[in-house]
């Protein structure tokens, strides 16, 4: 049998993980674990947006969430987190955790921690990049997360574990806390957009005039009474598409429209169908 006292191997595990993108290093391992990657539930990894919580002090922060490995059927007594603003970070030239990171106690019956924006526990982790583009490609993420699993019962730490997740640090707002929960606006993945958005439409297509889009869970959608036409305006995987089916005009159109601080967003395209012909189109809150 092994000696839980004395028995303790170095074990380096790199993961590559379709869609996930997890990499995670095991560090003087004394017990069994329950795996080696995947306890970092969030942030998520591009095409999601991790929204900064709060920009103070030169610093983008934000919230993690995630579980625990276990040791001798017991999880580590706290983690350790910190972000960096660049995605090229190596889990392992990192064994303990830089002068930045936080700690919080993990809940010793699930094993669950986090570090949020909340009144009770206001310790969301700092130092993630930024971007003011939302909906990022896949691939497209900036930072990483590294959170480091502390066994120690003392003030000497006891790092077992430090894992890396990678993700995109988005702005929704220009300074200050983003747009967590803004009247008139709803969470579209993790960014946060107009319920209600307007159309114009230009050259073939005036007869449609003004169309009112509203969200409906899924996307914008209007009609124009006067053009007979059904509009909609969905955003996936990086791209927003603007699209009808008539039975007025049929069309699509895509791109990536300015959002922060006010959506907006002009383009032209050809449509089919009873007002046939080229037609430019303007949306704006």
């Amino acid at each position: 049998m092994s000696n839980p006292g004395q028995d303790k191997v170095t074990v380096r595990v790199e993961v590559v993980i379709e869609g996930g993108r997890t990499s995670s290093v095991e560090m003087r391992s004394s017990g069994r674990l329950k795996g080696t990657y995947g306890y970092i539930k969030y942030p998520t990894s591009a095409s999601d947006n991790t929204p900064i919580v709060r920009q103070t002090g030169g610093k983008n922060y934000i919230e993690a969430y995630g579980d625990s490995p276990m040791y001798y059927g017991a999880y580590p007594s706290r983690v350790w987190a910190l972000a960096y603003p660049t995605k090229d970070v190596d889990p392992a030239a990192h064994p303990k955790p830089d002068g930045d990171a936080l700690s919080t106690f993990i809940d010793k019956s699930t094993g669950n921690w986090s570090f949020l924006l909340r009144q009770s526990q206001n310790n969301p982790v700092p130092n993630a990049n930024c971007c003011a583009t939302p909906c990022p490609l896949e691939g497209d993420d900036n930072s990483t997360l590294l959170v480091w699993w502390d066994c120690s019962t003392s003030s000497s730490m006891d790092i077992r574990h430090v894992e890396a997740k990678h993700f995109y640090g988005y702005c929704p707002g220009s300074g200050g806390w983003g747009l967590p929960f803004t009247p008139g606006r709803v969470a579209v993945g993790s960014q946060h957009l107009p319920r209600t958005l307007h159309a114009t439409f230009t050259e073939a297509l005036a007869k449609l005039g003004r169309v009112t889009l509203t969200w409906n869970g899924v996307r914008w959608v209007g009609e124009s009474i006067a053009g007979g036409s059904l509009v909609s305006l969905l955003c996936h995987d990086g791209m927003f598409e603007l699209m009808s089916a008539g039975p007025g005009a049929a069309f699509i159109v895509a791109g990536q429209p300015t959002v922060h601080p006010r959506f907006h967003w002009s383009v032209k395209g050809t449509a089919l169908g009873t007002l046939s012909g080229h037609f430019g189109v303007t949306l704006t809150e």
